[in-house]
């Protein structure tokens, strides 16, 4: 087996656990990030388009009260 198709089916797998998981990149921009096992990250403000940053606040909290109900239904029954 390729290592591409390994790691086409470990992402596959993550991306189906955590559909809130997103990374944007070419398959070259994975290789890359793979072969030489790091993953650079750049502060929102020095982004081209930060307006993304301003919604994570919002995507936190709506899942926490997610969350939080989904453990108090269950201690409830």
């Amino acid at each position: 087996m390729a290592w591409t198709d390994e790691i086409g089916g470990k992402l596959e797998e993550v991306a189906a656990e955590n559909p809130e998981l997103h990374h944007y990149t070419t398959f070259e921009g994975l290789k890359g990030i793979v072969t030489s096992r790091s993953l650079w990250a750049t502060k929102y403000s020095h982004l081209n388009d930060n307006s993304e940053a301003g919604l994570l606040p919002e995507l936190l909290r709506d899942d926490v009260l997610k969350n939080c109900r989904k453990i108090i239904q269950k201690r409830m029954k």
